[in-house]
């Protein structure tokens, strides 16, 4: 972070935290989230540190509220050390809900919430209660706040309380704790039914649901247009032409004018991937088109993004070309890299990895408890 004379931030008029001409910062064009690449140069010159913190925080959502928070973990990326680690599976980030991972519980039908562990190798079941009723099924996280039965009986009375089963899954330790805190809050009349545990190693059947937020387009937006700066630099950022992306990528609207899933006939010939980030530009017929995928390689399926925006007059044509920002193995880094920014047709980045996830059991005793009576006021 620096001052520098001549410097203006493509963001002012834009980012109300703007501080203009003053701050210069170095922005990575991918979020430092998604590891740290060799031959990767950072965008200087463009964007102040108060937007900078600022364009973060849409930065912080798609890291922990989508798929890209599960493929960090299977592919070991941690963030920087000096962030606290944040479960995305357990907590919001920015107002935006945690990832629900369903899966059937082994040995029945219940649907519960899963989370990955050991380093994304497996899954586990999270600390939960699922409630069922003639009409739905809630899950509720047991957050370590309710282990205060104030909150506990808040959270539940917020759900909504008529029940006909709660099942509870909790650490052993905690599980006479919850079975009190239901025994007050339902009343005496409970029946208890322990559901068996499963063992480790073996398997079931999970889904991801994912619902993406305006935070997490705009960050795609965000990544386009700052690779777009990065590799063409006769673009300052500063083109009135970009005026409706900034105006977008600050504060919202309608992403259909710049964003949307498609396919890419230069993605199509390049085949199979190690772990990669798959970006490519081209510029023709007065427009830009940037593609990105995020996690190729894990995977057959993926999501293809294309941010389309006006071209401005000082650069009329542009040939495709594509970079991938391919990891090394799990595991290995080199000089404190994570992996390497390669030409998109180099044959490095074509080795896919083969990947496998086991279920990891702590041995948590499952409660299951069947409600006669309607819960106090």
């Amino acid at each position: 972070m620096r001052t520098r004379r001549g410097f203006q931030c493509i963001y002012a008029g834009f980012i109300p935290e703007c501080a203009g001409s003053l701050l210069e910062s170095a922005e990575h064009c991918l979020p430092r989230g998604l590891g740290k690449f060799l031959g990767s140069e950072r965008l200087r010159g463009r964007v102040c540190a108060p937007c900078n913190q600022e364009l973060g925080k849409v930065h912080d959502v798609f890291l922990h509220t989508g798929p890209e928070a599960i493929c960090r973990e299977l592919m070991g990326l941690s963030g920087r050390k000096k962030h606290r680690p944040k479960n995305p599976y357990m907590e919001q980030t920015h107002k935006v809900p945690p990832i629900d991972a369903l899966g059937k519980f082994p040995g029945t039908d219940m649907d519960v919430l899963w989370e990955s562990a050991s380093g994304g190798a497996a899954i586990q079941v999270i600390p939960q209660i699922v409630i069922t009723n003639p009409s739905e099924i809630r899950r509720i996280r047991l957050t370590p706040e309710m282990r205060s039965y104030d909150c506990f009986s808040r959270v539940l009375k917020s759900e909504g309380t008529a029940a006909s089963r709660v099942a509870v899954m909790v650490p052993e330790k905690e599980l006479a704790m919850y079975q009190a805190f239901l025994a007050r809050f339902y009343g005496n009349s409970i029946q208890n039914t322990n559901l068996s545990t499963f063992s480790s190693g073996g398997s079931t059947t999970a889904r991801m649901l994912f619902t993406p937020s305006p935070d997490y387009y705009r960050a795609v937006a965000v990544i386009g247009f700052h690779f777009l700066l990065s590799h063409c630099k006769l673009l300052s950022g500063l083109e009135p032409q970009f005026a409706g992306l900034k105006k977008y990528i600050a504060s919202g609207g309608d992403r259909e004018l710049f964003l949307k899933c498609g396919t890419d006939p230069l993605m199509k010939q390049v085949g199979l991937f190690q772990c990669s980030h798959l970006l490519s530009l081209k510029i023709a017929d007065n427009a830009i088109n940037v593609i990105l995928i995020y996690f190729a390689g894990i995977g057959s399926n993926f999501v293809v993004w294309k941010l389309t925006i006006p071209a401005p007059e000082t650069v009329i044509s542009m040939a495709a070309e594509g970079w991938a920002y391919s990891y090394y193995p799990r595991g290995i880094k080199k000089k404190d890299f994570d992996g390497e920014l390669l030409p998109l047709m180099d044959q490095r980045c074509r080795v896919p990895p083969l990947l496998k996830l086991n279920l990891l059991n702590p041995q948590w005793p499952t409660l299951a408890v069947d409600v006669f009576r309607k819960p106090p006021a």
